[in-house]
């Protein structure tokens, strides 16, 4: 078998090979191809450990690369990552391969903790702070994101428990500037979130503070609002969000290139919130 750390990620879709940079930043080597052909060169020169492989491809499709993969390199692990689970899978299992993912990075625990299995490589948290408390934070969080590749890039560890030790059920939220304010007073009355976490690397200041007024103003409310994201504001800015009672975590992803660190800070940043404001149970 291949480097155990080396991935081949293949799919022609951006916002799904745009996971292979949160991958990367785990530690893992990863190669993205966008055709059969493509992907069956990589395989042959670079010798993958592992292909994340989509089956509806133009020219050689998925199942043609895995047929390759089960005859020529039958120690290559293979994870089948579709839309078209319904339509392929079948065929998929009569020729073989290790697991099979719908194509969704909403929920980006099962992948990774597939893939460290397979691997044989676990990744340690790196203690960012002192423990928080003697009790465990337990919350409901609500994530409003500009996309699946910024939560997966500033967020996505809160989805895998070897770094996330809180007891945090969560939802996330893909809204554009002109439709988030719907989005979250719609699932502030559903899934009534303890926390709301607003990413705001794509919203002016105006935009932020006009979702926190509205945010305000309805019966329901959160315990806490986060505002996170990865460049600093102006002062003015910092000193209005205090005035209005709502946290902020600059992750600084621009100062290093840590995902694991930039992550763990705004985790740490979210359970000593949950403990300030009583969101905790007794550690076991």
């Amino acid at each position: 078998m291949g480097n155990n750390k080396k991935i081949l990620l293949v799919d022609d879709d951006p916002k799904v090979t745009a996971v292979s940079s949160y991958l990367e930043k785990l530690g893992f080597e990863m190669i993205t191809a966008d055709n059969g052909e493509a992907a069956l060169n990589i395989i042959k020169n670079d010798k993958p450990f592992l292909v994340i492989l989509d089956i509806e491809m133009p020219g050689i499709n998925g199942l043609q690369v895995l047929d390759i993969i089960r005859k020529d390199y039958k120690d290559t692990k293979v994870f089948i990552f579709t839309a078209h689970g319904k339509e392929y899978i079948s065929k998929a299992k009569k020729i073989g391969f290790d697991k099979y993912f719908d194509k969704s990075i909403y929920d980006l625990d099962d992948l990774l903790n597939s893939i460290r299995e397979v691997s044989g490589i676990d990744h340690h948290r790196k203690e960012m702070t002192a423990p928080v408390s003697d009790k465990l934070p337990n919350a409901k969080l609500l994530f409003i994101e500009p996309s699946m590749q910024m939560y997966a890039f500033t967020c996505g560890l809160f989805d895998n428990d070897i770094f996330c030790k809180g007891h945090y059920t969560k939802k996330v939220m893909i809204g554009e500037r002109d439709s988030i304010a719907g989005i979250i007073l719609n699932e502030l009355a559903t899934f009534k979130p303890d926390i709301l976490l607003i990413n705001d690397y794509s919203l002016s200041e105006g935009d932020i503070f006009n979702l926190i007024d509205l945010v305000a103003e309805i019966k329901i409310k959160p315990d806490a609002v986060i505002v996170h994201g990865l460049f600093e504001r102006s002062s003015i800015f910092e000193t209005q969000l205090k005035m209005k009672k709502v946290k902020r975590c600059i992750q600084n992803v621009m100062a290093h290139d840590e995902l694991i660190s930039m992550n763990m800070k705004l985790i740490d940043f979210v359970d000593r919130q949950c403990v300030e404001v009583g969101l905790v149970q007794k550690k076991k």
